[in-house]
């Protein structure tokens, strides 16, 4: 059995209720078809002062569809970025006894991949491969911090930005864990 570890993808508000982002109803969806029997861990993030997290969201989303998932609870006092996202997840497995299998592959939007890639080669996750899901950008509200997600080539600049934010925080946890 494989390991999927699912990289969150923001909210959306839709109808006055919080759900999965469009991207990430994409990657959810994909998921849920072609990995529903798999281990799915969703990785921990944020909640955008939003009733749940994302996580909580996608939970429910695959829930609904059939398919099960295990997630945890993250404070809401600080914003999870992608770093946040995978060393909260290595301390939740490692706290509740999940073995993560040799066979992990991460699921993620296409424009967080390379990123993901970064991170997890310096995190030292040992991974099989990314799936890097495409979507359709859909018009409907998105929590206010992730509006570029409506643009691609905005979201693909924002992507190239986080990398230069994030390779020097990367280097820190690397000296500090090695």
């Amino acid at each position: 059995m494989k390991t999927i570890i699912v990289i969150p993808e923001g909210l959306s508000i839709v109808a006055s209720k919080t759900v999965p982002s469009f991207v990430y109803r994409a990657v959810l969806d994909y998921v849920a078809k072609n990995h529903r029997d798999d281990t799915i861990l969703l990785a921990p993030a944020n909640n955008f002062d939003r009733e749940m997290s994302e996580q909580e969201a996608a939970f429910y989303y695959l829930k609904n569809l059939g398919v099960e998932s295990i997630y945890y609870k993250t404070s809401a006092q600080r914003y999870h970025n992608s770093i946040d996202n995978i060393v909260e997840l290595k301390k939740f497995c490692h706290q509740e006894n999940i073995e993560l299998s040799k066979e992990i592959i991460i699921v993620c939007g296409m424009m967080h991949a390379l990123r993901m890639k970064i991170i997890c080669k310096i995190l030292k996750v040992h991974y099989m491969k990314i799936i890097a899901v495409h979507y359709k950008t859909v018009n409907e509200p998105i929590v206010n911090r992730l509006w570029f997600y409506k643009c691609k080539s905005i979201h693909f600049f924002y992507e190239i930005a986080s990398l230069m934010y994030l390779i020097p925080q990367l280097i820190t946890h690397s000296l500090e864990h090695n």
